[in-house]
């Protein structure tokens, strides 16, 4: 199957807003790292990770992807040197049974291994389609066959074989059969059949030991949370390889399995921002759950955030359809853009997102020591596949015509001529769009499903356009016609979804075009307290307004229902401390649910008082202990009770002397009629009294108390 849709040729887009800008950074600063790249090919050299199931070595084969991509946008000299550099220093790395492998023989097949192996392949695959020396390319197409040869002797459904889904001992080998993806583009590139046999072989286990993928995508009645594995990011990048097979074949029901996947993740579990999973790393219903306020630890990981972001950009490849680059548009300017970090820090990426009165910088997730000293992770790896495919994807086309999906300063030349585009977008509505061409071809402009009102005109005449999908002008074009379309930036203001507790509905959020707003602490105002946004029609009453704390593309001042102002920045400009000086919310709680009524108080169930045992453990007392709520910030408390402290011990309430850290703290969660749910902040979990025995547990079970 051939793509709907063209990408430009190598340096013949140019464009100086966010996009553009964002992915000359990223290309700067770690993509032209010489050093970086000769550490990550060492991995496979020194060939540690299977000491501790580690995945070091996935870190370089996320990362060439990410630079062919961005090359194929940019056409750096530079970068396509240091691409061919780190490409033959790892096929020098490649051992003498043709394995690309960061564990040794005897580690082998087991943790990340073949997730590891798996990018090798595929990122040797991406760079032979911008690689134009014949030879080189021969080279790498032939150590390519010798990697996957050797993965097809070892594992598969023969004797003696390792079946793929127990070639990993995480998430029922989910990671292991993504592999699916390079497999089918090495057939591809090779017709060599035992490729698309080991193809269907993975196909035929399902892609998990703990639930058909295929089928249950193709059947629709299950959400991806609930698929067996919930583990966002390795699914996504396994349901990528179901589109190459898709291409290859023509089955259409394998289109029916991803699109089918892609809206079930959509509408149950991608956040305001355009992330998914709100407890770690994991589908959990995110639409629903992003409101949670106990859900307090890792959120929103940037490896999700970029490879949701690429399988909606191979979706709106394969099929051109508007939707997809609606989803794209959402999670670059937002959950994206949140990730990039300042020059100043030592990455070029943070991990995990935040969205209720959190902070980012929790942890380096992915996070691997290099041989070669320091260390790196998976999120930071991942980064430039967005960065470098936003912009290239911008202007795209097809025999017809020119698709423009994104706005941004600056020129594109296609076969049908140049566009030169004048915007300020997404901080401003105004675009005008120059043809300098001639002839007859179809000009489609992406409007935006977030767009109430717009106004298009070619020349000055109106031209029909409809929010949520191409606008399409097809005529003769002469040089010099200028398109202007006008979209409306007002603040529209979003309610939560009710939740599993009852202030969760009790949130708004606020988004001015495609970016979310946030409160930020280094605006000045208590972030914890309260704002309800003064709205009229779905908007809020909200104005530009100068922010001289940090930069940010967009800041607003905005009225709320009792006649006072609060202030707001774009989301991705928020948080960028990547510590509490920077606490954030993009969602608004409505009123203050989080500060309990006394400092001192007794804990109360329906069978006692939560009392403290002498052998560190808590159950349930027919006389209260009393307890003191001393705050440690963001509406968390340590529970003190005579120098001894609640604390979280894994599924059970247990005390200790010592304050502790975060499995001392805790939320108390009002539910609006005079009890309290209490949430510990490193677990998530809530506390809960064991009716059997008397215990008290930690759970993810809603339980109500009564502070007395």
């Amino acid at each position: 199957m051939k793509n709907a849709i063209s990408f430009p040729a190598a340096g013949t887009a140019k464009w100086e807003g966010v996009l553009g800008n964002t992915s000359r950074y990223i290309e700067a600063r770690e993509l032209k790292n010489r050093a970086l790249w000769a550490a990550f090919v060492n991995e496979f050299r020194v060939q540690k990770d299977g000491e501790r199931n580690a995945w070091a070595g996935e870190f370089w084969g996320k990362m060439l992807r990410g630079a062919c991509i961005t090359w194929r946008y940019s056409g750096d000299p530079e970068l396509y040197e240091v691409i061919c550099g780190t490409v033959e220093d790892m096929l020098t790395a490649q051992d003498p049974l043709g394995r690309f492998s960061t564990y040794t023989v005897d580690t082998e097949f087991r943790g990340w291994d073949m997730w590891c192996r798996k990018y090798v392949l595929l990122a040797m695959e991406y760079f032979l389609e911008i690689c134009p020396d014949d030879g080189l390319k021969a080279r790498i197409t032939e150590a390519c066959k010798k990697h996957a040869d050797y993965i097809i002797e070892k594992v598969g459904p023969g004797e003696g074989q390792i079946p793929i889904v127990f070639t990993s001992n995480w998430w029922g080998g989910m990671n292991s059969c993504s592999i699916l993806e390079p497999m089918v583009k090495l057939y591809a590139l090779t017709k060599e059949p035992r490729y698309l046999d080991y193809c269907r072989y993975i196909i035929e286990t399902g892609g998990c030991a703990y639930g058909d993928l295929f089928a249950q995508a193709l059947e629709n009645k299950t959400l991806p949370c609930d698929y067996g594995s919930d583990k966002a990011y390795e699914m996504i990048s396994f349901f990528e390889g179901i589109l190459e097979y898709y291409k290859l074949t023509g089955e259409e029901k394998y289109l029916t399995m991803a699109e089918n996947f892609f809206r079930a993740v959509r509408e149950t579990d991608v956040t305001i921002t355009g992330c998914c999973g709100t407890h770690g790393e994991q589908f959990n219903r995110s639409a629903v759950n992003q409101t949670d306020p106990a859900m307090t630890g890792v959120m929103q990981e940037n490896c999700v955030s970029v490879t949701w972001l690429k399988f909606a950009g191979k979706l709106l490849a394969l099929t051109g359809k508007a939707c997809y680059a609606e989803v794209m548009e959402q999670t670059a300017y937002n959950a994206f853009l949140s990730a990039v970090n300042l020059p100043e820090e030592e990455q070029p990426f943070d991990t995990y997102g935040a969205l209720l009165l959190s902070h980012r910088g929790k942890s380096r997730g992915g996070w691997q020591p290099l041989a070669a000293g320091g260390g790196y992770g998976c999120c930071q790896c991942i980064g430039s596949a967005a960065s470098g495919l936003m912009p290239l994807s911008a202007v795209t086309w097809n025999d017809d015509g020119v698709f423009v999906s994104f706005y941004e300063q600056g020129t594109a030349a296609t076969p049908f001529g140049v566009l030169r585009v004048e915007t300020k977008y997404p901080a401003e509505g105004e675009i005008k769009i120059t043809a300098e061409a001639e002839g007859t071809f179809a000009l489609r402009l992406r409007i935006p499903g977030w767009c109430r009102r717009c106004a298009l005109t070619v020349n000055g005449e109106a031209v029909k356009a409809e929010p949520g999908d191409w606008a399409v002008m097809e005529r003769r074009w002469n040089r010099g016609d200028e398109v202007r379309l006008t979209l409306d930036m007002e603040t529209r203001v979003i309610h939560a979804a009710p939740g599993r507790f009852e202030v969760c509905q009790r949130h708004t959020a606020l988004r001015r075009g495609p970016l979310v707003m946030a409160r930020d602490l280094r605006l000045g105002e208590d972030v914890m307290l309260p704002a309800r946004p003064l709205e009229k029609d779905g908007a809020a009453e909200a104005e530009l307004w100068r922010n001289e704390s940090f930069p940010s593309l967009v800041s607003l001042a905005v009225r709320d229902v009792n006649g006072g102002v609060f202030h707001v920045a774009d989301y991705g400009s928020c948080g960028k401390t990547l510590d509490a000086r920077s606490l954030m919310t993009c969602w608004l709680p409505e009123e203050d649910y989080l500060t309990p009524e006394k400092e001192e108080f007794c804990i109360c169930g329906e069978a006692g008082y939560i009392g403290l045992d002498p052998d560190g453990t808590c159950s349930l007392k027919n006389k209260g202990t009393l307890f003191r709520a001393r705050k440690t910030g963001a509406g968390f408390y340590r529970l003190e009770s005579e120098g001894r402290y609640l604390r979280c011990g894994g599924y059970a309430l247990a005390w200790s002397e010592e304050p502790g850290g975060e499995e001392s703290e805790f939320r108390l969660i009002s539910d609006r009629g005079g009890k309290r749910y209490i949430a510990n902040k490193l677990t998530c979990r809530l506390v809960k009294p064991n009716f059997t025995d008397g215990q008290v547990m930690c759970s993810f079970e809603p339980y109500k108390w009564i502070l007395k």
